[in-house]
């Protein structure tokens, strides 16, 4: 989601997390509800968020965002581990899209 960075481990979790997101930059802020989820296989996790992201000027945008995470490799211990992310996002107001 715009204005929301997003750091992301290479690690799943099975069944499903609900969060809340803030995020502010020098020319906006953003809030989203956050959804994720996970098989009990751990092969993969969905994650979603729909929120709303506020520039400093101009009304409220609509924002959201997905994303899909396949680890690849992690250590016995799970003290590292490496993934594939694919993802898109982006905002919406009246007629105009990011």
């Amino acid at each position: 989601m715009p204005t929301i960075p997003v750091l992301q481990n290479g690690f799943t979790s099975s069944g499903m997390t609900l969060a809340v997101n803030y995020g502010s930059a020098s020319a906006s802020t953003a809030y989203a509800l956050a959804l994720g989820w996970g098989p009990s296989s751990n092969r993969f996790q969905i994650s979603g968020a729909i929120g709303g992201v506020r520039p400093d000027t101009g009304g409220t945008w609509t924002g959201y965002g997905a994303r899909v995470a396949i680890p690849l490799f992690s250590t016995k211990a799970d003290q590292f581990g490496v993934a594939a992310f694919a993802g898109v996002g982006g905002g919406r107001r009246d007629t105009t899209a990011l």
